[in-house]
């Protein structure tokens, strides 16, 4: 696609040098209605650069073209103007109750700004995390510099480009540092300018950037890997459930944290469960994400590609079923294709039950009712996301 910034060491002084002068020294902080009117710049530029941003984030990660108009995208982009306005309309002053303890004293709780903050975005949804940590970090008074995955950089920079483009953003507000050097991340937790560090990553590096934090008791939002349940309680819908539920894993080709990857059916539907869930993942539109047809593009490279593959290969070592898929598709020469996998007969507590797999790989599994369905939604060390499925309504 072309060639872009690698970021190091100094880079990453400028921009913290840079957030802390504007945070510091202007009066974005405290200037609600100016950081409106840039908020608002913001969603009219994305507006009409669209199309790029679609075709861009297809081009880097490989998501399908059709999921760039939700999540992957639009759907993002559609928010700004909710949280323009939030930016001069949150009240952050407020006041609370008065109590009969507390007779003749007025009591303010003020939310104030993090300031500086520095975001390490993930390699699958670049456009929904640039975005998500963009709206607050702008319309809440804190400045950002988020670092940029080396798998999909360009989202972030075309962004950086249309800001200092049609935007009045002032430097140093949005700092964005493309970088193949992933120490960068754990540099910013250790300097005490920066006062809070969002990081998604392995839990080895969580735990390395709560230690550097604590030293100058910096906040820190720690996003681990996911191996989300999806539970369908004996009262749900099958025929209408299990091939949605089944097919989501396979958006961006399995690459999300959130995605439910684990899907767990009541033991005496599961005949039915495997049908229609076979019958979903044999029917998965996989090609170039360009098509418009195509639900699951590749992987975001040959080292994910032969990552997911060998999880494959130890889920059939560990006695699992494959019914669908398992391989690399067949025709395909080009790209960092996996077929859409449908696993049965897997053991919960096993390698491919445990491990975040990260590609389009579902285990199904069966389970004897809703204590049964939590007991193995909760035998993971990961608990990012989950979904319930039920007919009843009223039940919580």
């Amino acid at each position: 696609m072309g060639s872009t910034a690698d970021a190091g060491a100094p880079d990453i002084e400028h921009a913290v040098v840079a957030a802390r002068r504007a945070f510091d020294e202007t009066d974005w902080s405290v200037n609600h209605g100016f950081r409106r009117r840039c908020l608002e710049q913001l969603h009219a530029a994305l507006v009409k650069v669209a199309d790029q941003l679609r075709a861009t984030v297809t081009n880097e990660v490989g998501v399908g073209l059709r999921t760039t108009y939700g999540f992957h995208s639009d759907a993002p982009i559609a928010l700004l103007p909710w949280f323009a306005e939030l930016a001069e309309t949150y009240a952050y002053d407020t006041r609370p109750p008065d109590r009969p303890w507390g007779q003749g004293v007025q009591r303010i709780v003020a939310r104030e700004p993090v300031r500086c903050g520095g975001r390490d975005h993930p390699v699958e949804l670049p456009a929904l995390h640039h975005a998500s940590e963009r709206r607050p970090g702008s319309g809440g008074r804190q400045h950002r510099h988020p670092q940029a995955s080396p798998q999909s950089p360009w989202y972030a920079t075309l962004i950086a480009e249309v800001v200092v483009r049609e935007t009045d953003l002032q430097p140093g507000v949005l700092n964005i540092l493309p970088t193949s050097d992933n120490s960068l991340a754990e540099r910013l937790s250790t300097d005490p300018r920066v006062d809070m560090v969002h990081f998604t990553g392995s839990t080895a590096v969580d735990r390395t950037i709560m230690r550097n934090a604590a030293s100058h008791i910096g906040r820190v939002s720690l996003e681990r890997g996911g191996r989300s349940a999806n539970i369908i309680l004996d009262d749900a819908p099958l025929t209408d459930l299990v091939p949605l539920a089944a097919g989501m894993v396979c958006i961006n080709a399995g690459q999300g944290r959130v995605l439910p990857t684990r899907l767990l059916v009541p033991i005496d539907r599961w005949d039915e469960a495997v049908e229609l869930a076979t019958f979903a993942y044999q029917n998965i539109p996989v090609g170039d994400p360009r098509d418009p047809v195509a639900v699951q593009g590749p992987q975001v490279s040959a080292v994910q590609q032969h990552c997911v593959l060998d999880y494959i290969r130890r889920g059939r070592d560990d006695g699992a079923t494959v019914l669908v898929g398992g391989n690399r598709p067949a025709g395909m020469s080009t790209g960092y294709f996996v077929e859409p996998t449908l696993f049965a007969d897997v053991d919960p507590y096993s390698t491919i039950a445990q491990d975040e797999i990260f590609g389009p790989v579902l285990c199904l599994i069966p389970h004897r009712g809703d204590d049964d369905a939590i007991r193995i939604a909760n035998c993971t060390p990961y608990g990012l996301a989950g979904s319930i499925w039920s007919a009843d309504t009223t039940a919580r």
